[in-house]
């Protein structure tokens, strides 16, 4: 038995592809993400919290997430790991320069 309505369907799934693309651009989804990289710094998670900033797409809320990482690297005495965020930053703000500029 075949429902009339069946034919509405997306088959190959594109449309909640489409919405999840579009969460993943979303600026509250990187606020949550940034909340769980702090979360993951105050359990002293640091390589999981390293590894959901990545996940972050804005490049301003992802450079938040290194700046609480950087803090407690620094707070280890862990002076190679704040190098290599800064210079992650560093990335971060030229990236962001130039999104900024292709939006011109």
């Amino acid at each position: 038995m075949v429902c009339h309505g069946e034919s509405n369907r997306d088959p190959d799934g594109s449309a909640v592809a489409n919405l999840l693309s579009s969460v993943k651009q979303d600026q509250e989804w990187d606020q949550y993400l940034l909340s769980q990289v702090k979360q993951y710094i105050l359990n002293a998670n640091l390589e999981a919290a390293d590894l959901l900033a990545d996940r972050i797409r804005n490049p301003i809320v992802r450079i938040n997430g290194f700046a609480g990482m950087m803090e407690e690297h620094q707070l280890r005495e862990n002076l190679l790991a704040v190098k290599v965020l800064r210079a992650r930053v560093g990335m971060e703000r030229l990236r962001s320069r130039i999104l900024r500029q292709g939006q011109r």
